[in-house]
């Protein structure tokens, strides 16, 4: 391994997976890193446990590191100084808030928990992460840092596509978690088979469910079922189905995102306060998995889901709509340097300079070259011109703020759409010397002309296509 300190923006995500523990953690968090991807930045997973069918799904968005003990906190630091993710985000039940602190202390990274990180131990929600997470339909939380309920689910994108059923059958998509330990799939087959309606059943089953081939027994001599293993097209199966059984994890929030009507079965301790959520908002029909003993139970259940789909196709609650990934880099932006520009900056600046919205909000929007670059650096520097270059408190490139004849501002892609324009900027009117300080701002670029105005600039001149602003340095 290398003592070579990556430039890539990077990520860590701790997370495992196993038949006691389920994937549901592995799951959800491939939504992150899925989105993390897309924005560029590199995904590194690090996991104690992990099945070999679910590592060849990782591997499509991230690396792995197979760590050797899974509360050792010194594997996840000792990585961390090598690679210098900007975030490392829990997710497993083994870790606690005593373990976040060390990675809090010893880090640059901002440090992201999952609720349930620490659930059997912690009943108070107490942490020592910088952001928690708790996306399920029942959390609230009044602290800032605290992300809560199902609006900060992350909905992975093959969930988003336009889906067309190619049948006309009544189906039905039946997915009981990554492991389903009981085998609570099986009940839900027997009593299926006794059911009055002509019904198609697709049987979706996880990477560590241990009772596959009985599964695939059962079934080999009927024309109602078809068997899924750990299938590609998941999200697919879901989406086509008129009705969904699952388990009360984290595909609930996928089954209401889609407003398909349900019946959610609680298969494990802590999803039972999802199942009293789902239960109380009228959002799905709920059993435990224990009631499955009673196929009659079951089957009125279902009787009743049949008989009143239209009711559960909609719901009021607002799935994804904001992005976690977002306020992540929100809170790591919140420390941050600005120093003068010197002669080892020159390379990101360049890459900065030619990006295409850089150069589309620029008075000149022409590419520049390598050449032109070097020499311009070079004169700056001898010029003694005022440039500053912001980075995160773990030497991420963010961008810089220019004060030449008209001051100018520029954000890499990691720094968009966080709202860090406006710090950059206003730390950078307290740090120049500059008593009076002009903005040439394009007219039709809102955004630019919004963000001067809030920051005291005042204009005075217009034309059709610059708005000039000034603003006057009391510092």
């Amino acid at each position: 391994m290398s003592n070579k300190k990556p430039t890539k923006v990077s990520i860590f995500i701790r997370a495992d997976a196993s038949l006691n523990i389920g994937i549901g953690h592995i799951m959800r968090t491939l939504g992150l890193a899925s989105s993390a991807k897309d924005d560029g930045i590199k995904i590194y997973y690090l996991c104690y446990s992990l099945p070999s069918t679910l590592q060849e799904k990782i591997e499509k968005t991230a690396t792995i590191f197979h760590l050797k003990n899974i509360k050792n906190e010194n594997e996840v630091i000792d990585l961390a100084k090598i690679y210098n993710p900007f975030a490392i985000v829990l997710d497993s039940y083994s870790l606690d808030k005593k373990y976040e602190l060390a990675l809090k202390n010893k880090t640059a990274s901002t440090i992201v928990a999952y609720e349930d990180l620490d659930n059997k131990h912690n009943k108070h929600n107490k942490h020592n992460s910088d952001i928690v997470i708790n996306p399920n339909i029942y959390a609230k939380s009044s602290k800032s840092n605290h992300l809560y309920g199902a609006q900060w689910a992350i909905i992975r994108k093959e969930f988003k596509q336009k889906f067309h059923k190619n049948s006309n059958k009544f189906e039905i998509a039946i997915t009981l978690g990554g492991s389903d330990e009981k085998n609570s799939t099986e009940q839900i087959i027997k009593a299926l088979k006794t059911w009055h309606i002509p019904f198609f059943a697709n049987i979706i089953l996880g990477d560590t469910n241990p009772h596959k081939h009985r599964i695939s027994k059962i079934i080999k001599d009927s024309n109602s079922f078809k068997l899924h293993k750990s299938p590609k097209n998941f999200a697919s199966l879901l989406a086509t189905a008129d009705i969904i059984i699952s388990a009360s994890g984290q595909t609930t929030l996928e089954i209401l995102y889609l407003k398909k009507p349900s019946i959610a079965i609680t298969i494990a301790s802590n999803q039972e306060r999802i199942s009293k959520a789902l239960d109380e908002n009228r959002f799905a029909l709920t059993l435990d998995a224990s009631e499955l003993n009673n196929k009659n139970k079951f089957l009125r259940k279902l009787n009743r889901l049949y008989s009143h789909q239209r009711r559960y196709k909609k719901n009021s609650i607002e799935i994804a709509k904001h992005s976690i990934l977002k306020e992540i880099k929100r809170t790591h932006l919140k420390e941050f340097t600005l120093l003068p520009f010197k002669q080892s900056d020159c390379d990101e600046l360049f890459e900065l300079t030619n990006d295409n919205e850089v150069r589309k909000a620029s008075l000149n929007s022409n590419p520049i070259t390598i050449e032109q670059h070097k020499r311009w650096c070079e004169k700056k520097i001898i010029d003694k011109t005022e440039i500053f270059i912001a980075r995160s408190i773990n030497g991420i490139f963010l961008g810089y703020v220019r004060f030449e004849e008209n001051v100018s501002i520029a954000l890499s892609k990691f720094a968009r759409g966080v709202y860090f324009s406006k710090d950059i900027l206003q730390r950078g009117l307290r740090q120049t010397s500059k008593k009076r300080v002009i903005a040439q701002i394009k007219a039709n670029n809102f955004t630019s002309l919004s963000l001067f105005k809030s920051s005291g600039f005042i204009q005075t001149d217009k034309n059709a296509d610059y708005v000039t602003m000034e603003y006057t340095n009391e510092n």
